[in-house]
């Protein structure tokens, strides 16, 4: 039998810089199409739980650590 096929999950995170007086929310500049401006995302990996991707991400995206606040719309 092959391999099932399943939608790929993704997650996406919203960072909020609280120690900052006006709280700006930080955006990366996607490389790839479509370009423009987003908040740090990408796919979760076999294995993985969505809470630790999205960690995962931000780290990537952004060279920051994050701590999860909330969990929303899986």
């Amino acid at each position: 039998m092959g391999r099932p096929v399943t939608p790929q999950l993704t997650t996406d995170v919203i960072i909020e810089m609280s120690l900052l007086e006006d709280r700006p929310i930080v955006l990366i500049e996607r490389k790839f199409e479509p370009y423009g401006w987003a908040i740090p995302g990408g796919f979760v990996e076999v294995g993985e739980t969505i809470a630790t991707a999205a960690r995962r991400e931000a780290l990537e995206e952004t060279t920051l650590e994050v701590e999860l606040d909330v969990l929303l719309g899986i």
